[in-house]
């Protein structure tokens, strides 16, 4: 079984990003099409995804079947449950608060910055949990129009 730390998780979605690019916007949303797989096109698809694909712990269509339709912690408790991997709290954070705001239309390199703040405040004992980090983000940032806690309010 794999340990995934915080030191892992940063360097994996850093290369991630940096391939992708610091403004891609990921096309789906956790309201209609956001999937760590892309069955069309046989790869990864949202960013966590491309983390779990890029260290190896799930590498299959078969694999990402069993973990659609879930958040990234609950991803991590299966790839635990299933003795791939152990997550440290603050990796589990870190994907949780990445996931969380690509999933509500940001780009990936304001998701990679937001992920950093929020583990951070966290150590710093600044907020009680991830939950917490997203919501006073969304409550202090001018730029989030209409922004809840996993999207976009029409």
């Amino acid at each position: 079984m794999r340990n995934i730390n915080l030191e892992t998780v940063v360097e994996v979605v850093t290369e991630i990003v940096d391939e992708k690019g610091q403004d891609y916007v990921y096309p789906g949303s956790f309201r209609d099409d956001c999937m760590y797989w892309d069955y069309n096109h046989q790869e990864p698809s949202c960013l966590v995804g491309h983390v779990f694909y890029n260290t190896a712990l799930i590498s299959t269509e078969d694999d990402f079947r069993l973990i659609e339709n879930s958040t990234s912690d609950q991803a991590c408790n299966s790839l635990e449950t299933w003795k791939r991997a152990e997550f440290t709290g603050p990796a589990q954070d870190f994907l949780y608060a990445l996931q969380n705001r690509q999933d509500a239309g940001w780009t990936w390199g304001r998701a990679l910055e937001f992920a950093h703040a929020a583990v951070e405040a966290i150590q710093n004992g600044e907020v009680e949990d991830v939950h917490v980090a997203i919501r006073d983000q969304i409550e202090h940032d001018e730029n989030n129009r209409c922004a809840t806690l996993w999207g976009w309010e029409s």
